[in-house]
């Protein structure tokens, strides 16, 4: 891959406008996952410690870094810490109550990220407000070195892991990462382990304050992007003292963070127990106690808010307009995604962009009609590189994509829209992380429904009389009904569907290792910065992690050249570049853009926020729990 198959530059534009509006649908994040359950209690610091453990098994050939020359940062000014008021239980409603596991290596979604947007855990840094002013957490200032090589961590002295485990130092923040990170631990399976590989190696402390972290290739996206408490891609600091006593499969249950909020019991459909912790070095906690439920009824969520046996709770777009009308709701958003289907899978590399190595993709069958046969002799691999082909392209990627196409106009958004969102979601067209209201977009690119017009396209694609396959589609919560739409428009075109409703964290290796086959539901941020790089599950930088939507060589080359542009404007003509080829080859098909959001009872509560995420997950429902307090 090289910068000459590509003439122009383009990035997302980003819909902050959006934030502002009062109802916009959620996608619920699913069942709750498998997961070891949680001990019930705080571990206690034992009084001598058993003999260590080996730390995390770095790839072949990978050694510490030793310390880069850094220029200078300043020390980021915190106020001293403030005295704790309010108090009281704060009690949350949800789905799930996300995965319980204690080792980084092993956090899938909703377990890692929970670990931080909950309060029991900390990251480096945090972004505070619309433009995410970036200062200090467990960091207390932090540079990049002279030659570009690496960061430099400046850990904050005196912070303190919860159960009496001592202080967190640059041992702690190094083994953290170095654990969870891919490049570094050939057995992680943490949801970040692909974003962590694609940026950083094999971090080092340099002394108990210091750490050394390789920078392994460039990123405009940092440090926003990886280490922050508003982006759920980075893995809040764990306690290596905790793994040298327990072990890898001793520390699944062992939970000590050195948050405002440490965890008295988690366990998985149930709860999540959390208590104020006055030893927190910064602002603390306005509350005594946060206890979330796992409700998994959304009409048991929504009578329960009604009641007021819930201050803060998930509930479904349609419950919405009514409680903010009537029991003093008040909502407040989450971030925002797209939300589109994968007509899986187009596993066209051919060579892991991360690592150079040949990729192996079990998932990939060029027989299936919307998949493109990358070894078909009539066809031109060059073509993939460019922003939309030169030339006429080869019969069979042609036919395929004609049936990505049919499957697309035979989506019918409005229904969707009404009968799942309430009509509270917007329908989405064109290519993923696109809004429609952005400068960017094209009417064109509208794809009205019609069954007619998607007989159509497969007549021209060779299939007058349809498509005869039986696909498998993967979907949990919200997306089930969703999934049960789609399959009833997509019959008259020959397509049955049957629904995997097995938790993400069975289905996950199959998207880290290229196996999955089934079609599945791709969430693409909505709000990023408008200059970061694509952060789509579609490309092989990301190997380690999940590439759930295929591998599409435009994408890991668009990747590439974005992350290491420093013009803005620049990385805005890539991004141009890279929609126009979605919308060619129609690699994902666009469904609604949506958002997430948290309703809270204004009557109980306050709720100051100075934190926006960027992605609108479930586990961001009180991020920052520090800024909650009862009336």
């Amino acid at each position: 891959m090289t910068h000459s198959r590509i003439a122009r530059y383009g990035v997302r534009l980003v819909l902050s406008a959006l934030c502002a509006s009062a109802f916009v649908a959620l996608i619920a994040c699913g069942a709750q996952e498998t997961a070891p359950q949680a001990a019930p209690a705080q571990p206690e610091r034992p009084a001598t410690a058993m003999p260590a453990v080996p730390g995390a098994t770095a790839a072949p050939g990978a050694t510490a870094a030793p310390a880069a020359t850094a220029r200078p940062a300043a020390v980021v000014e915190v106020a001293a810490p403030s005295a704790a008021e309010g108090g009281g239980t704060v009690t949350v409603v949800r789905q799930n109550v996300g995965v319980p596991v204690g080792l980084p290596a092993q956090c899938p979604p909703g377990c890692g990220v929970e670990k931080f947007t909950m309060g029991a855990y900390e990251m480096l840094l945090q972004a505070t407000g619309l433009d995410y002013t970036l200062s200090g957490l467990v960091a207390e200032s932090w540079s990049v070195a002279d030659d570009g090589s690496a960061y430099i961590w400046r850990i904050r002295p005196g912070i303190q892991f919860h159960g009496g485990w001592g202080e967190l130092t640059a041992e702690d923040v190094a083994w953290t990462h170095n654990n969870a990170n891919a490049a570094t631990n050939t057995a992680t399976a943490h949801d970040n382990a692909g974003d962590l590989r694609a940026h950083i190696g094999l971090a080092a402390s340099v002394d108990k304050y210091t750490v050394n972290m390789p920078i392994t290739s460039a990123d405009a996206r940092q440090p926003t992007h990886l280490f922050t408490n508003v982006v759920p891609r980075g893995v809040g600091i764990h306690s290596k003292a905790v793994f040298d006593e327990f072990g890898e499969t001793g520390m699944l249950t062992q939970f000590v963070g050195s948050g405002p909020f440490e965890i008295e019991s988690w366990r998985q459909d149930d709860r999540l127990v959390l208590n104020r912790y006055d030893g927190y070095w910064g602002e603390k906690a306005l509350v005594d106690q946060v206890i979330a439920l796992a409700v998994p009824e959304p009409a048991i969520r929504a009578a329960m808010f009604e009641s007021g046996e819930a201050h803060i709770a998930d509930v479904e777009p349609k419950d919405r307009p009514r409680l903010v009308a009537d029991h003093s709701g008040v909502l407040v958003n989450n971030g925002g995604s797209l939300t589109g289907i994968v007509p899986c899978c187009n596993y066209l590399e051919r060579i892991g962009a991360a690592t150079g190595n040949p990729l192996e993709s079990p998932g990939y069958h060029p027989e299936l009609p919307w998949v493109a046969d990358i070894d078909d002799p009539a066809c031109d691999e060059a073509q993939l590189l460019e922003p939309v082909p030169s030339g006429a392209i080869c019969d069979s990627w042609e036919s395929a994509r004609l049936v990505r196409r049919a499957l697309e106009v035979s989506i019918n958004r409005d229904q969707i829209n009404q009968q799942i969102f309430a009509g509270l979601a917007v329908p989405a067209h064109g290519p993923p992380g696109q809004a429609s209201i952005s400068p960017l977009f094209k009417e064109e690119w509208i794809d009205e429904f019609s069954i007619d017009r998607a007989k159509e396209l497969l007549t021209e694609a060779g299939y007058p009389d349809g498509l005869g396959e039986t696909v498998t589609v993967h979907a949990q919560g919200l997306s089930v009904s969703l999934t049960e739409l789609l399959c009833a428009t997509w019959q008259p075109l020959g397509l049955s569907c049957e629904i995997d409703q097995r938790v993400y964290a069975v289905k996950r290796p199959s998207y880290v290792d290229r196996s999955n086959d089934d079609f599945n539901y791709a969430f693409i941020p909505r709000f990023d910065p408008e200059d970061w790089p694509i952060d789509t599950e579609d490309h092989s930088w990301k190997e380690g992690g999940t590439q759930k939507m295929g591998n599409i060589p435009f994408s890991a080359l668009t990747f590439e050249l974005m992350r290491g542009e420093n013009d803005p404007q620049q990385r805005i003509e890539l991004y141009k570049d890279w929609i126009e080829h979605y919308q060619f080859w129609a690699w994902a098909l666009p469904i609604a853009e949506v958002f997430n959001q948290t309703l809270y009872n204004s009557s109980t509560i306050e709720f100051n926020r100075n934190v926006f995420p960027t992605f609108g997950y479930a586990y961001s429902l009180m991020n920052p729990v520090t800024q909650v307090s009862l009336k």
